[in-house]
């Protein structure tokens, strides 16, 4: 969904030893000084780098929201192949702080089966999106909020 060539990996950490009892009756004192568990498998992890270095410290706010997208989308196509049903998919204002490039390559990416909806709080960039069916919601003579069709 990026215009530039970025070697995106995800590296699964694992927060529970292969001897989990063992590890648990270790950190037995650890964990009543900080009065949380230290081990177990809430400890996972997925670590992202851009081009080997730490998403979360290196890449920008716009190439971490791509990830994040990026990653939804695969598990809705995951989920679809899995129950052979095309997925809803609500992305909540998630085109605000995309730069134009990244915004229409993710629109184009979204799965062609299925239902989309889409909130955002910027319109101006929606003309120049394929097309598709846009509601705002307005407040009518009496107050009272509607949905407009169109932008």
């Amino acid at each position: 969904m990026s215009d530039r060539n970025e070697a995106v990996r995800l590296a699964y950490q694992q927060g529970a030893t292969a001897d989990f009892e063992v590890a648990l009756r270790e950190s037995e004192k650890e964990e009543g000084r900080f009065m949380t568990t230290v081990v177990g498998p809430h400890r996972d992890d997925l670590q992202i780098t851009v081009n080997d270095r730490p998403a979360e410290i290196f890449a920008s706010e716009g190439q971490q929201r791509t990830i994040v997208i990026a990653l939804k989308l695969a598990e809705a196509k995951l989920l679809e192949l899995q129950f052979n049903k095309p997925p809803l998919l609500l992305l909540d204002d998630v085109f605000g702080e995309l730069d134009a490039a990244r915004r229409n390559r993710l629109f184009l990416a979204l799965p062609s089966r299925g239902q989309r909806f889409v909130t955002t709080t910027d319109l101006d960039w929606l003309e120049s999106l394929p097309a598709g069916e846009v509601y705002r919601i307005v407040e009518d003579d009496h107050g009272e909020r509607i949905l407009a069709k169109g932008v």
